[in-house]
């Protein structure tokens, strides 16, 4: 994993403004590149305790860095307030109850094939991608076939584009992070989103949550049914 000499300041601000309820971040770095301030925007949502807890959890599982929490500064405001102070993307999906209701996965000669399921008032939107069939190949090939069952239901196949996935580990967990490109008009925004491989799910689970929680500040959150 790169360490916090080798990660811009403006990627490791992006991952914690995409954190929930936070909607700004600014991190300061000395000479070397390592983290010394982080200063946070967030509403009233979530304990500042808890807002901090999340940083060092994100940064550590997004790029093995730890942060000491005596560097972490919160600012909470009402969120009629944030509403108003944070700085948001010029398009913004509006997606109400959109439900994340089926995965599926078939392999065969070597490739995965991953079908994710969506679902809203009745009306499903699946989405396949393929993949090699190793480790890596059926996370992106779960992660890809989502945004495939958005884009059915955007209409838009240009709009969301998978970069990266990682498998992490962090206090003894596993964890799966997704990076995603969104079109903004005519500049890319790079969101991130974690999702933990718990006990009763799969790491190809994880991935499909991952990419729903990477999108969270552009569309209302995804909930399996």
């Amino acid at each position: 994993m790169p360490d916090d000499s080798t990660v811009l300041t403006t990627d490791i601000e992006r991952l914690i403004a995409s954190i929930s309820g936070v909607s700004a971040a600014k991190v300061v770095t000395d000479p070397e590149g390592r983290i010394v301030e982080i200063h946070v925007l967030a509403d009233t949502g979530k304990s500042p305790k808890q807002i901090v807890r999340d940083i060092q959890s994100c940064t550590m599982a997004a790029y093995g860095i730890p942060v000491d929490y005596k560097t972490i500064s919160v600012a909470q405001i009402e969120p009629e307030l944030r509403q108003a102070a944070a700085p948001q993307p010029a398009a913004v999906l509006t997606v109400p109850r959109l439900l994340y209701v089926g995965l599926t996965i078939r392999t065969e000669r070597m490739r995965a094939e991953a079908t994710v399921a969506l679902e809203l008032n009745g009306k499903r939107f699946e989405g396949t991608a393929r993949a090699p069939a190793n480790e890596r190949g059926r996370r992106n090939a779960c992660a890809s076939a989502c945004l495939a069952a958005l884009h059915a239901y955007l209409g838009d196949d240009g709009l969301l584009q998978l970069l990266e996935t990682q498998k992490t580990r962090i206090a003894g967990f596993d964890a799966v992070t997704a990076a995603v490109g969104f079109q903004d008009g005519d500049r890319e925004i790079v969101l991130l989103g974690t999702a933990p491989v718990r006990p009763e799910t799969t790491e190809d689970d994880a991935a499909v949550k991952a990419v729903l929680d990477a999108l969270n500040r552009i569309l209302r959150r995804a909930e399996r049914s």
